[in-house]
C-alpha cells in the first residue's frame, strides 16, 4: 500500500514541475509578445516622425480683424441694430474718425556701432562713433502662396463723431434710447453723438 502513495507523490511532482514549466514557458511568451508589439507600435505610429522633421514649416496667412467690431462695416452694423430699437424705423448711421487705421508691421531689425580710435600728431587721441541701423518688413508666405507682411497689430483709431438719421427720432423717448445705443457700442461721450429725425 506505501508504493501506490510514492508513486502518486511522484505523478504529483511531475504535474508541479509540468505546471511550473507551462508557466515559465507562458510568461516567455507574453515577455516575447509584448515586444514584439511596442516595435509594431512604434514602426507604424512614428515612422513618419523624421520626415516630419525635415519638411519646411510653412506660415499660414491670416486676415486679423479687431476684437471689439469691424473697422470697415461698422456703420452698417449699427445701423441694423438701431433699426430693431422700436419705433426708430429706418435708420442711417455716418461714422467719422481722427485718423485711419494704423497696422504696425513685424521688423527684422538689425544694428551695430563701431568705435574709432585716432591719434593725431600731438598725442591725442579723438573717437569717432558710425552706428548703422537697418530694418526690413519680415513677410510670411500665405496659403495663397504669396508672400504677406506680418502684422503685430491693428490700431482702430477714436470715433471723432457720429451721427444718425431715423425716422423715429421725432420721438424723444427713441431719441433716447439711440443715443444710449451708439454712446454704449462705441464708448464716445455723449456730445459726439448727434440722432436727427429723418425728413418726409
Amino acid at each position: 500500500m506505501a508504493e501506490p502513495k510514492k508513486e502518486s507523490g511522484i505523478f504529483s511532482k511531475l504535474f508541479k514541475k509540468t505546471d511550473n514549466k507551462r508557466t515559465t514557458e507562458n510568461l516567455i511568451l507574453v515577455g516575447i509578445l509584448g515586444i514584439i508589439l511596442i516595435i509594431a507600435g512604434s514602426t507604424i505610429f512614428g515612422g513618419n516622425s523624421p520626415e516630419k522633421e525635415n519638411e519646411p514649416s510653412t506660415v499660414i496667412y491670416t486676415e486679423k480683424s479687431s476684437d471689439t467690431y469691424d473697422y470697415l462695416h461698422l456703420d452698417k452694423k449699427i445701423e441694423d441694430l438701431l433699426e430693431k430699437i422700436e419705433g426708430a424705423g429706418k435708420v442711417s448711421v455716418l461714422i467719422t474718425y481722427d485718423s485711419g487705421k494704423e497696422i504696425v508691421r513685424a521688423e527684422d531689425v538689425a544694428s551695430s556701432e563701431n568705435i574709432l580710435e585716432e591719434k593725431d600728431s600731438q598725442g591725442g587721441t579723438r573717437k569717432q562713433t558710425q552706428k548703422d541701423h537697418q530694418s526690413e518688413t519680415v513677410y510670411e508666405k500665405g496659403a495663397d502662396g504669396n508672400n504677406h507682411p506680418v502684422i503685430i497689430k491693428e490700431i482702430y483709431p477714436p470715433v471723432k463723431g457720429v451721427v444718425v438719421v431715423a425716422e423715429g427720432a421725432r420721438n424723444i423717448s427713441v431719441r433716447e434710447n439711440i443715443t444710449r445705443a451708439v454712446q454704449v457700442l462705441l464708448d464716445v461721450p455723449i456730445h459726439k453723438i448727434q440722432v436727427l429725425p429723418a425728413g418726409r
